[in-house]
């Protein structure tokens, strides 16, 4: 059976002729395990094949004293392997480290796998195996290994392989990070690079992971990315984001009970801040605003062409060398930021700590029982961003902030989408089309939007 299928591998597709090499090298490696005697078939399919300018070797690994094959050099061992990867043109192996290697090297790496279970991870993975490919071809493969070089981040230059696996940094909470209560979770959705759990006390969704997100909140997070999902960079979508601060403001003045001129200055703090729009519109409106942002640029911006204060650091860690007393604050607000924290327990704990009792806790963050993630939650799992570490609802969050201490007394629903309806929403796209204002009725009605605000009052203790 692997002799008629490597011989399809290689003739259907001309390999030698693909590579437009005189010589073609490929290298067969199933470790020091390989109690199905994997190597020794392959190595034996492609000796058969007589192929013109093909060099084949085999690593021995442990299949022990191997006869003599045609066209084939057997070796004990390939010091430093991952160093001489990339003197071969195809690397045969099963799935596992060898195979990741392969991908470093910027070699095609073709499966061929000695159990089910391997070949489940395999195919998970998104490798091509011997077994599932039907009509080989080499480009296909070169491709499709070019996709999972980028995929799992193999293509950075000047590291090898073990110093990007040292770089891992598992993301496992034993702990719910909202409530903190380290009750069991359930595992609700499983990506390449993440797991998505509920906590089964507060049913916070949180995310675990293997790595970091490779996202760093500078200049590139509001200018770049920002322009490519927006139209616009941070900057120039200032006014928009001044408009939509003072409707934001407006609930908060009312939740204090002052008149719309502030005869005192109550004191608000921003966390997440950016380039402060809305500490500039929090200004307008009468209070003392003040910053805060992991962003050294959007920290200047505020300081120097805003004048307002404004502490550059990632909350609560910044606050550490902070002269703030406690119970300072009249408002703390975290816009679309919550979700970026991995352990949310220490800063619940340090913005009640910052608050006045009677001050207000305001937040937006998007919600998984909106529109999208009612009719299909693995698939807004799927589309989350890698640096959403907590997902909210509006019923949930009740819950969980007031085990932290702290009253909900007003929910906005926002994010309202009529084109994501499932069934109708792709009839729903234009605004001039009734069915539009009709399905944004129900959404409002069933507070589905993708997105919503929390309103919270600090509990005296």
């Amino acid at each position: 059976m692997y002799v008629r299928k490597f011989r399809n591998l290689l003739n259907q597709t001309k390999i030698t002729k693909d590579t437009k090499k005189d010589d073609f090298r490929i290298l067969i490696s199933f470790g020091q395990e390989d109690s199905a005697g994997l190597g020794t078939l392959v190595a034996n399919s492609f000796s058969k094949l007589n192929c013109k300018g093909m060099e084949i070797t085999l690593l021995r690994g442990g299949l022990g004293r191997i006869e003599e094959l045609p066209n084939v050099r057997v070796l004990d061992v390939i010091p430093n392997l991952v160093q001489h990867l990339g003197e071969y043109d195809l690397v045969i192996t099963h799935y596992g480290i060898t195979a990741f290697e392969a991908l470093y090297a910027d070699v095609p790496v073709l499966l061929v796998n000695p159990t089910d279970y391997h070949e489940k991870l395999a195919k998970a993975a998104g490798f091509m195996t011997i077994k599932k490919m039907k009509i080989p071809n080499f480009h296909k493969l070169k491709k499709k290994c070019k996709e999972l070089t980028i995929r799992y981040g193999l293509d950075k230059q000047g590291k090898n392989l073990a110093a990007l696996i040292n770089e891992f940094s598992v993301q496992v909470n034993h702990r719910c990070p909202v409530c903190g209560t380290p009750t069991p979770t359930k595992s609700i959705a499983r990506f390449n690079d993440r797991t998505y759990r509920i906590c089964t006390h507060c049913r916070i969704i949180y995310m675990d992971r293997t790595c970091p997100p490779p996202i760093e909140y500078e200049q590139e997070y509001f200018f770049e990315s920002y322009k490519r999902q927006y139209g616009k960079t941070y900057i120039e979508d200032f006014p928009n984001l001044i408009a939509m601060a003072r409707q934001r403001l407006k609930i908060i003045k009312s939740l204090l009970r002052v008149a719309n001129n502030l005869e005192l200055h109550y004191s608000l703090l921003d966390i997440g801040c950016a380039y402060g729009p809305f500490l500039a519109a929090a200004r307008e409106e009468g209070f003392s605003p003040a910053g805060i942002d992991p962003a050294e640029d959007a920290v200047r911006y505020v300081q120097q062409e805003l004048g307002i204060p404004a502490i550059h650091g990632f909350f609560p860690d910044c606050m550490q060398n902070s002269s703030l007393p406690y119970a300072s604050y009249d408002v703390i607000t975290l816009w679309y930021v919550i979700e970026h924290f991995r352990d949310l327990v220490p800063v619940l704990t340090e913005i009640k700590k910052l608050l006045k009792p009677g001050g207000i806790l305001a937040f937006s963050t998007p919600s998984f029982s909106g529109i999208s993630g009612t009719f299909s939650l693995h698939n807004f799992l799927s589309k989350s961003p890698a640096d959403h570490f907590t997902i909210w609802s509006p019923k949930m969050c009740k819950r969980a902030l007031s085990l932290a201490g702290f009253r909900v007394v007003k929910i906005v629903s926002q994010g309202h989408h009529p084109e994501r309806f499932p069934l109708f929403g792709k009839l729903a796209k234009s605004k001039k089309s009734p069915l539009y204002w009709a399905l944004l009725a129900i959404s409002k009605i069933f507070s589905w939007g993708d997105t919503f605000e929390v309103y919270a009052v600090r509990r005296a203790d």
